[in-house]
């Protein structure tokens, strides 16, 4: 018998709730908050459900919504015409996938994008590690990449 890897957990599922406008999935990736609605339609989703989503959405500031979609059942445009344009010209963080494509849709949007003048730890192991300027101590660390984001606007600590 081989031994598998655990398989990393993406999501932690908060709450599922039905008929509440929108919402079917609150779930959490790194302390972020991501709504979702699962959408069992043959037609491609429509401009008018794409702003009631919106609006769902508006109501947890810097939230990622997720429209998923039926991809066995809507094989031909996922959204209207409209709907295309309503989603890239949205304010809200708005997203709309298949089943198959929403860990990738999650892990792309969170992902840390770091700048040249940024700090970047990666694959760092050490049975120590502090970073007293950043109130960062802890032992027997493993660390896959951090990115520590320098900004002219912060404070020195010395």
């Amino acid at each position: 018998m081989s031994k598998e890897e655990p398989k990393k957990k993406v999501a932690n599922e908060i709450k599922v709730t039905q008929g509440d406008d929108g919402i079917d999935i609150i779930a959490t990736y790194q302390n972020n908050i991501i709504l979702i609605q699962c959408k069992n339609i043959e037609s491609a989703i429509s401009v008018k459900i794409i702003r009631e989503f919106e609006s769902s959405v508006s109501r947890y500031p810097n939230s990622l919504g997720i429209i998923v979609y039926n991809s066995e059942k809507n094989k031909g445009n996922k959204l209207t015409p409209k709907a295309k344009i309503w989603v890239s010209t949205s304010k809200e963080n708005i997203k709309v996938c298949n089943k198959k494509e929403i860990v990738e849709v999650i892990k792309k949007f969170f992902s840390i994008k770091p700048e040249e003048k940024d700090y970047i730890i990666t694959n760092y192991k050490a049975d120590e590690f502090n970073l007293e300027e950043f109130g960062i101590t802890s032992k027997n660390v493993s660390i896959e990449q951090m990115v520590i984001k320098k900004s002219s606007n912060r404070h020195k600590p010395y």
